[in-house]
């Protein structure tokens, strides 16, 4: 088979090849994030069935303008994969600022004036955007870290004072426990104690599903890029059948994104 196409369309053959390495990482990134719960099974398991077909069908179509098709929409899958490693990377980067904040919070528990602890949750804050709270924090906490042992701190807080955040970052925010507006510089809920500033990190960081849906599109585009030329070289009931199997699939697809949007990652 593969010398035949290797004789016939060597074209093919090493674009194929290409193809190959491309569908390979897909593989291993996709059963990657299931493992890691990024993505949920039935999505990675869909991605996974399509790239091994389209794999499959770079050297055995079933129809042969699905040959060209096939190694196209690998193609184009290449040019993705540094799109979701950015968001991946993004995520990764926002998770480790929310532990942050996690370990923040933990260092008030027995010490409930630790200026460090509060230093560092306003720290994560403001790189997660929370930063007319964070500035807040930090400017009435920095006076009490000594200048000789937390330096780097002294410039961080110099720097923000130089940008300062908009005034639309100092409005309150809501407790998610008890609905208690909390002005800048407060870290517990002033009504109930919980720890809102966290909250609404975690909150924020949840509903982000880029990466979610960046997946759910490449499905979708791969499905049609295959449906549609199978539907139109068949003809008749059998590719209106194709058609109804490639919307069923791409709504399938859509469904999982929505459904997942809502969901804590983990």
């Amino acid at each position: 088979m593969l010398l035949d196409l290797l004789s016939r369309h060597p074209e093919y053959f090493f674009a194929g090849l290409v193809a190959w390495i491309i569908a390979a990482y897909w593989i291993m990134m996709l059963f990657g994030r299931m493992v890691m719960a990024e993505i949920d099974f039935l999505t990675g398991s869909m991605g996974i069935g399509i790239v091994l077909g389209m794999s499959y069908m770079t050297v055995n179509p079933a129809i042969p303008i699905l040959q060209p098709i096939s190694i196209g929409g690998l193609f184009l899958s290449g040019i993705m994969i540094p799109v979701l490693r950015v968001a991946y990377l993004r995520r990764e980067v926002k998770d480790a600022d929310i532990e942050g904040v996690e370990k923040g919070y933990e260092g008030l528990v027995f010490r409930p004036n630790n200026a460090s602890a509060k230093i560092r949750i306003a720290r994560h804050l403001y790189n997660l955007g929370v930063r007319g709270h964070a500035m807040v924090i930090g400017e009435n906490t920095i006076d009490e870290l000594p200048r000789k042992y937390f330096p780097d701190e002294y410039r961080m807080i110099d720097i923000w004072r130089q940008h300062p955040p908009a005034a639309s970052e100092f409005n309150p925010i809501p407790c998610v426990e008890c609905g208690q507006m909390n002005e800048p510089g407060q870290i517990h809920c002033v009504n109930c104690g919980s720890r809102f500033l966290l909250d609404r990190v975690k909150g924020k960081i949840m509903s982000s599903t880029l990466g979610r849906k960046v997946l759910g599109a490449w499905i979708v585009m791969l499905v049609a890029l295959l449906g549609i030329p199978a539907a139109a070289e068949v003809g008749g009931m059998a590719g209106l059948l194709i058609i109804a199997l490639v919307l069923l699939a791409a709504g399938a697809a859509v469904f999982m994104v929505l459904r997942t949007s809502g969901e804590p990652a983990t």
